[in-house]
């Protein structure tokens, strides 16, 4: 698992028991959240603020996780 990865993870896992309760509390597929937590997608600014709320922590914080990971000389560290 990257970073990025279980970071997010650990988030998700402060606040909900699963990463399916806080897919289904958000109304999201559980798959489009695994999506974007495995790295897979990058989240749109209106996924990432729906998964600020209801992971109750700032976008900000959420994008400089995602955003780590797409730094080309590895420059972007929180």
């Amino acid at each position: 698992m990257n970073n990025m990865s279980s970071e997010i993870k650990s988030i998700i896992g402060k606040k909900y028991p699963t990463e399916a309760a806080c897919a289904r509390a958000i109304g999201w597929d559980r798959r489009a959240l695994n999506k974007l937590t495995t790295g897979k997608k990058e989240p749109n600014l209106t996924e990432l603020l729906t998964l600020s709320n209801a992971l109750e922590c700032s976008a900000e914080n959420l994008a400089i996780i995602f955003l780590r990971v797409k730094s080309p000389n590895g420059q972007r560290k929180s």
